[in-house]
C-alpha cells in the first residue's frame, strides 16, 4: 500500500509540477533513459520502499553527474560560439569596414578599440 502510494504521488509530481519546473532530469537528457521520477516511481512498485532506497540513491548520483556534464558542454560549446563569432568578428576588423555587431558586448572591449581601429 505504501509503494502503490508513493508511486501515487510521483505521479501527481510528474503532471502538476514537474512541467512547470523549466527543465528535464539530466539523467534523462544525456542518457536517452527514463527521468529520475519515472525510474523511481517504477523501482519502488517493483521493489518495494527499502530496497529501492540505495538504487534510488545512486540514481541520484548518476543524474548529478549527468547535469554536471551537460553544463560543462554547454560552456564549451558556449566558448565555441563565442569564439566562432570573434573570429569573424576579425575578419572585418582591418579599419575599413567595422561590424562590432557580431561581437556580443561584453566581449568587444569597449567598442571599435577593440580592433585599435578608429573611424572618426
Amino acid at each position: 500500500m505504501l509503494n502503490q502510494s508513493l508511486a501515487l504521488a510521483i505521479t501527481g509530481y510528474q503532471k502538476y509540477i514537474s512541467p512547470y519546473k523549466g527543465f528535464c532530469c539530466a539523467h534523462r537528457v544525456r542518457h536517452g533513459s527514463l527521468s529520475c521520477s519515472e525510474y523511481t516511481k517504477h523501482t519502488l512498485l517493483q521493489n518495494g520502499l527499502w530496497q529501492s532506497l540505495p538504487k534510488i540513491r545512486a540514481r541520484f548520483q548518476a543524474c548529478k553527474a549527468a547535469a554536471l556534464a551537460l553544463s560543462e558542454q554547454h560552456e564549451r560549446e558556449r566558448d565555441n560560439a563565442r569564439n566562432r563569432q570573434l573570429d569573424k568578428a576579425s575578419d572585418y576588423c582591418d579599419c575599413g569596414e567595422l561590424v562590432l555587431d557580431l561581437i556580443p558586448s561584453e566581449l568587444s572591449c569597449g567598442g571599435a578599440d577593440a580592433c585599435a581601429c578608429t573611424p572618426w
